[in-house]
């Protein structure tokens, strides 16, 4: 989506469109984004910047040279959450000790803000700042995964440990472990299936790549069902490895049976 200045040049109003269009996208990786749509006086230098100071870090914003003179718009930057102060420039390489004014920023959003310069005063630092938001920030608390892994933990140990258990004690004594081999196949192969669908990115949300992952399961867990309700279980073979060999305990050397009613002890 196109943004679209009005402001005024000689009492004469003017609509200016700002390049690059508006993104409202989140940033992949939970961090704020922001850019500088700028209204400037033509004293200002080009190719100088706009100062973002914050608590830990700092950002500087370009005034580049464009068909509209001193009215454009930069690049979407990822920046740290926080509050900034915004310094003008007055050379290529200084800024005003005094700000302009300041913002805050919080994870997830999307915002833009505006320099512009006051139409009726003839100073350059006689600008305002406004910041305008174009994504809302990020309203859910990340304590609310805690349930959730709670909840992937305790059915990942429902199903896989009773899984191993069942593909154990129910196959024959030559195949134990090449079942039990063949169980952690297909987890390897549910692995597989995650990647593929979301690499390829069939859906533009992902979570309806969750929803689909949910179906998924809930058809398994019927197959699972029709299963376990015609499944003849075997009982409980206890073998015994030592089965077949003769463990008569041997003594070393050779009995003389002449001496075998000699009550000698030795």
């Amino acid at each position: 989506a196109f943004t679209a200045m009005i402001t005024a040049e000689t009492s004469v109003g003017k609509i200016v469109t700002i390049d690059p269009p508006n993104e409202y996208e989140k940033s992949s990786d939970g961090m704020p984004r922001l850019r500088m749509i700028y209204n400037m006086d033509p004293s200002i230098p080009f190719n100088s910047t706009v100062f973002l100071k914050g608590d830990e870090v700092s950002y500087n914003f370009p005034i580049l040279e464009t068909e509209q003179g001193h009215i454009s718009g930069t690049e979407f930057l990822d920046v740290e959450p926080g509050k900034y102060e915004v310094y003008l420039p007055f050379s290529l390489d200084e800024h005003y000790e005094k700000s302009i004014g300041e913002f805050s920023v919080r994870l997830g959003g999307v915002y833009n803000f505006l320099v512009h310069r006051a139409l009726n005063s003839s100073s350059s630092k006689d600008v305002t700042l406004n910041l305008y938001k174009i994504t809302s920030e990020n309203s859910v608390h990340m304590l609310w995964l805690v349930p959730q892994y709670f909840v992937i933990t305790v059915s990942e140990v429902m199903f896989s440990i009773t899984g191993l258990e069942f593909s154990f004690t129910q196959a024959p004594a030559s195949m134990k472990s090449v079942l039990q081999a063949a169980w952690l196949l297909t987890v390897a192969f549910g692995n597989l299936i995650v990647v593929v669908i979301a690499e390829a990115k069939f859906f533009s949300r992902q979570a309806l790549e969750f929803f689909l992952f949910a179906a998924l399961m809930f058809v398994d867990m019927i197959i699972f069902a029709i299963l376990a309700s015609r499944y003849k279980y075997i009982g409980d073979q206890e073998e015994d490895c030592t089965a077949g060999i003769d463990i008569t305990p041997t003594k070393p050397g050779r009995d003389n049976e002449g001496f075998a009613d000699d009550e000698t002890k030795f």
